[in-house]
């Protein structure tokens, strides 16, 4: 019976306690996670100057200056020196992995999902009586709306409800659902007759349109979801037995 180490030399359980602990205590998805992440690293060769650096930084962050505290934290660990690499470098590893697998996947999902990814600005009028609706509806598209008396800018975690207002810039997908199909085609200056929507007439103008470049923060947030989308796929395959 193989007995299941926490610190190494020590034995702390057997493989079918382990088990029955992970089923009883929901760790199952930890423990196919921590596999296919280990199975990644070991794959990523990274270069020797800049495992050395990633190894450096490591131990500055742990305030580790001396030989006797290396020592000293590998020990309270359980560690060997082949743990501390892992560690070290397990970050590193994984962004490795994912400009290798997904970063030609990248493009292709920014251009399928751009018109979601731009920002719009746009001004709401919600009443309860459809004439009223009408009536602002007639002064949106002659220029002549009084929008003084609207309430402020609002944030998108405060449009899950409509209400008269200035919103954005936000993403789209922000919007509020009845919205979204609108805003995606809209033009700006763009007002839409009055429509029903939460029990009110909405009359919706398209202030401001912005689109959103492939800059570094949208790839790194694309290469992200790509690669939890693929590590997801793969965790429920080992969780239903199947062989990736």
């Amino acid at each position: 019976m193989s007995e299941i180490e926490l610190h190494q030399g020590t034995p702390f359980l057997s493989s079918d306690d382990l088990n029955r602990l992970a089923r009883q205590q929901e760790l199952s998805v930890v423990i196919a996670k921590a596999k296919i992440f280990d199975q990644i690293c070991q794959e990523v060769v990274l270069a020797d100057e800049l495992e050395a650096e990633l190894i450096q930084a490591f131990l500055q962050k742990e305030s580790i200056t001396t030989d006797n505290e290396l020592e000293d934290y590998l020990t309270l660990r359980g560690w060997n020196e082949d743990d501390l690499i892992y560690v070290a470098t397990k970050a590193e590893r994984l962004r490795h992995f994912q400009e290798q697998v997904f970063s030609q996947e990248v493009e292709l999902n920014y251009l399928g999902r751009k018109i979601d990814l731009d920002q719009v600005s746009y001004t709401l009028i919600c009443a309860q009586d459809p004439d009223e609706a009408f009536e602002w509806h007639q002064r949106l598209l002659e220029g002549e709306a009084d929008l003084e008396n609207l309430q402020g800018a609002t944030s998108p975690q405060e449009s899950e409800s409509l209400r008269s207002g200035f919103y954005g810039p936000q993403i789209i997908s922000q919007a509020h659902p009845s919205l979204i199909k609108r805003l995606r085609i809209g033009e700006p200056e763009q007002v839409w007759p009055p429509f029903l929507s939460d029990t009110y007439w909405v009359v919706l103008r398209l202030d401001q349109r912005l689109g959103t470049p492939l800059n570094e923060t949208v790839y790194a947030e694309l290469l992200d979801e790509l690669f939890e989308n693929w590590l997801n796929q793969r965790i429920s395959q080992l969780l239903t037995g199947e062989i990736p």
